[in-house]
């Protein structure tokens, strides 16, 4: 995806509650499992691409010292006004590939978003080039992937439930595509609110 349809994409709105329901419920418990793995309290944690703060919110309940980053604006927005009822975390509009922080600056990052959108190889050295200048020697990445099958699984599992997008021609397009190339090409419509 291109700069400018990520953009629009998320300023959309579309992740809030994303997490909250279906198979975002278990997307959300299962990475909360994995990072607990990891990540303790007292961290300085660079969550680069976290949208509207779902995680930065959880682990900032966790004693660490969260900066939320991000390229829409209204994902900062709402984590401002909505994710920081009952704890506090650093929330600015960024991009991936011009993290605004010193070197050697965090002990874990996460990239759990920027490069899944990224199709274009030098914006995603670009990016892991910003994520190892701000890590700490020894610090933790923690990055997150689709795979090509990921659109196809969603629309399976839900079908029937909530949608019929394997039943639409558009969608089922790029779902063709996405299986053929490994790219993920969000035709225009969607997100719609009559899809």
């Amino acid at each position: 995806m291109l700069k400018n349809e990520i953009y629009d994409f998320y300023n959309a709105g579309v992740e809030i509650a994303r997490l909250e329901k279906g198979l975002g419920k278990i997307e959300f418990f299962r990475t909360k499992e994995i990072l607990s793995q990891y990540i303790q309290g007292n961290n300085v944690i660079y969550d680069i691409g976290g949208g509207i703060g779902t995680y930065s919110a959880w682990l900032a309940k966790q004693g660490n010292d969260i900066h939320l980053l991000d390229l829409a604006d209204t994902a900062i927005t709402y984590a401002k006004e909505h994710m920081m009822n009952d704890c506090h975390f650093i929330a600015e509009v960024a991009d991936a590939r011009h993290v605004n922080r010193p070197d050697r600056s965090a002990d874990v990052v996460l990239l759990m978003g920027p490069l899944y959108h990224m199709q274009d190889i030098n914006d995603r050295k670009q990016t892991l080039k910003e994520v190892y200048r701000v890590l700490k020697d020894g610090a933790l990445l923690i990055v997150a992937g689709i795979s090509k099958f990921s659109s196809t699984t969603w629309a399976l599992s839900t079908y029937g439930v909530n949608n019929n997008f394997i039943d639409d021609e558009i969608f089922f397009e790029m779902l063709k595509g996405e299986l053929t190339t490994g790219i993920h090409n969000r035709p225009k419509e969607y997100p719609s609110p009559n899809r």
